[in-house]
């Protein structure tokens, strides 16, 4: 189950952000783990201010996605939940609420690029993350559906 929350609890707080530093550690082996780590208070921070779309089953919080305006800051589920379509749900939930969709995306982590594509994102340009100094790549989805 999908649930919109724009005020999240201290319990789901504190569970999207170890999943958010879990997953981040695990696909981006090419960035210290220690950049993840020090950031972990402010983007905690940060997620409380966000509108989170959580994934839930049986009351706990597998998988969630954090909007800020139309740019999506990312997805990240739960290693035990992953390949079950919890990513593609969220995204579809997501679609429905907004005309047209941005992200970043490191260049070398081809699994989420090749899912954000298979999604109906386009890459629209590349540039250097100035904190990583990793190479990301913007991405864009615009609805097919007329909002007039």
């Amino acid at each position: 189950m999908i649930e919109k929350k724009q005020k999240l609890t201290v319990n789901e707080l504190e569970t999207i952000s170890n999943i958010w530093l879990d997953v981040n550690i695990e696909a981006h082996h090419f960035i210290k783990e220690s950049y993840w780590t020090e950031n972990y208070i402010s983007v905690k921070e940060s997620l409380n201010k966000a509108i989170i779309y959580l994934y839930k089953q049986d009351g706990n919080v597998y998988a969630f996605l954090g909007m800020v305006d139309n740019y999506i800051a990312g997805i990240f589920v739960d290693k035990r939940f992953r390949k079950k379509g919890i990513g593609k749900e969220l995204l579809s939930t997501v679609k429905k609420e907004y005309e047209s969709l941005e992200l970043s995306v490191y260049v070398k982590n081809v699994p989420a690029i090749n899912f954000y594509l298979s999604q109906g994102f386009n890459c629209v340009s590349k540039e250097l993350d100035s904190e990583t100094l990793e190479e990301e790549c913007k991405m864009q989805w615009i609805s097919s559906v007329s909002y007039d």
